[in-house]
């Protein structure tokens, strides 16, 4: 494991795509399902060709398997049963990542928070490199935040991939999630540190956090680590060189021996900050919870 940088600035290759590429970009992602839709652009031998994923039980269809690749598979790692569609051959140049969604109608908050999460501020930028490589499409009836457009792969794949997970399993879709972000965005939580919490944990007010599943509660976490946006490299090169993200460390990008039990310090700053407040608004210890916790403004 390092936290050195995967590939220099000089190297990076930042996908151009032509209006008709886009548009199928575009259209790909008009296609929102409550499943994982994914495409592939690869190019190989000066053409480029476009891989659609759709109704894919997980991200585990954007790597290698030594069942299906053999030893050109990076990461041991066993494929998962419900995978139907091997990993591509040729240079992996972009990814097309749609948002899931029920009824094609994402609201400002999600966009909020996942315009902030593809940002130059976010913890998770060495997926991505910089938010000039990132361009999102909008659905083109509703016109609300569809998808996002990843334009370079020289990233580190398994940051990419947890950060798109993140996405897809905690960001506010149901109106309940959606109300309640907007609640805590008008009691003054920012961006970043709602972001941040749903890092390690579910929408849930009050002192007892959901815990994200991956993300157990002996777990080690560094909020240094995590505030400098330093993860943890688990693989050794980038994900248009073709390197596999590791299944096994996806959840532990800010793991650190002397990291802390994040579970435990929320549920302790809660009941601390709700004990020494006049207020017993449960959202408004949130906010103060969560802000303690993160500590840095975005």
């Amino acid at each position: 494991m390092t936290t050195e940088k995967i590939i220099t600035k000089s190297d990076v290759k930042i996908l151009e795509l032509t209006p008709e590429e886009l548009q199928k970009c575009i259209t790909f992602n008009d296609n929102q399902h409550a499943s994982y839709h994914f495409m592939i652009i690869t190019e190989e031998d000066g053409k480029r060709e476009f891989h659609e994923r759709l109704q894919e039980p997980c991200y585990g269809g954007l790597r290698k398997y030594k069942a299906t690749h053999g030893e050109e598979a990076t990461d041991d790692h066993s494929k998962p049963g419900d995978l139907r569609h091997p990993f591509p051959k040729g240079e992996p140049v972009g990814l097309c990542v749609t948002f899931n969604s029920y009824d094609n109608k994402l609201s400002e908050e999600f966009e909020r928070l996942v315009r902030f999460a593809f940002s130059d501020q976010s913890p998770m930028i060495k997926g991505f490199l910089s938010s000039k490589n990132i361009e999102f499409t909008r659905h083109s009836k509703t016109n609300c935040i569809s998808g996002v457009i990843v334009k370079s792969t020289d990233g580190d794949p398994t940051t990419l991939v947890n950060l798109l997970r993140i996405i897809s399993r905690k960001f506010p879709r149901s109106y309940q999630h959606v109300e309640t972000t907007k609640k805590l965005f008008d009691k003054g939580l920012t961006e970043y540190e709602l972001f941040s919490q749903l890092m390690y944990f579910y929408l849930n007010i009050g002192p007892n956090v959901s815990e994200d599943q991956y993300v157990l509660r002996s777990s080690q976490f560094s909020l240094e680590k995590h505030i400098n946006g330093d993860v943890n490299i688990f693989t050794k090169g980038s994900f248009r060189q073709r390197f596999d993200y590791s299944r096994k460390f996806v959840q532990d990008l800010m793991l650190a021996e002397k990291g802390e039990n994040l579970g435990i310090k929320f549920r302790d700053t809660y009941n601390r900050l709700l004990k020494e407040s006049n207020s017993k608004d449960p959202e408004e210890i949130y906010v103060r919870t969560v802000k303690e916790m993160f500590n840095v403004a975005a």
